[in-house]
């Protein structure tokens, strides 16, 4: 899912919704809560619907496999 919000690089930032990330990961929407209360995935409210960046969804499996 591509944005018109530009990034720091100059191209669009992609953002996911929790469905999709529900459906990436093969886990329930429960564990992608607790992921975001314990682990600290970042989740963030645009036009009052929540997304996940897909750098920061990256950044928080990276974290995990070190």
């Amino acid at each position: 899912m591509q944005t018109d919000d530009q990034t720091e690089g100059g191209g669009a930032e992609e953002f996911y919704t929790l469905a999709e990330v529900i459906r990436i990961l093969k886990v329930s929407r429960t564990t992608l809560w607790r992921w975001r209360n314990e682990r600290g995935l970042r989740m963030v409210r645009i036009h009052g619907v929540i997304r996940v960046r897909k750098s920061d969804l990256n950044g928080f499996l990276n974290d995990g496999a070190e």
